[in-house]
């Protein structure tokens, strides 16, 4: 093998570029890393085998190979992780009621269930957005039976 060949950059090409002896211009410079970003994105994405590259270039593309499958486990555990939320049936029905009423509203605090009645009464604390944007923070007591919501308190 020729002294170019043996150096750790990722392509053949960007070797003789960059240790010619005359001095690269900026075009040649911005062709090299166009070069190896190309050959970079074809190994890490589309798995296509490269020639004449480093071991250093293969670790790369296995280090973006990970974090890519990494970013891709987060994203659908994140995404499915609400479709299997076990909440009790009374919050369940305040969730149901809240997004009747109050859409886009985010819970910021569940109180314990207290019985009442035939029923339940669960004190929650919630912020929404009112149709011209202004933001609200509420405090109310939902009072639930059968699974229904059958009174909202905001003063208790």
């Amino acid at each position: 093998m020729n002294e170019v060949e043996d150096r750790p950059l990722g392509t053949r090409e960007a070797a003789k570029i960059i240790y010619a002896t005359d001095e690269p211009t900026a075009s040649q410079v911005r062709q090299v890393y166009h070069d190896i970003l190309k050959e970079y994105f074809q190994a890490l994405i589309l798995r296509r085998r490269t020639r004449h590259t480093t071991r250093r270039f293969g670790r790369a593309v296995l280090a973006g190979q990970v974090g890519l499958l990494l970013v891709f486990v987060a994203a659908v555990a994140g995404s499915v992780k609400p479709l299997f939320s076990n909440s009790p049936p009374e919050q369940a029905a305040i969730q149901q009621w809240l997004g009747e009423h109050a859409p886009g509203y985010k819970v910021t605090k569940w109180y314990p269930p207290e019985p009442d009645g035939e029923g339940v009464r669960v004190r929650v604390q919630y912020r929404y957005r009112t149709r011209q944007g202004k933001g609200i923070h509420t405090d109310r007591l939902f009072v639930i039976e059968d699974n229904h919501v059958t009174r909202v308190d905001s003063e208790w």
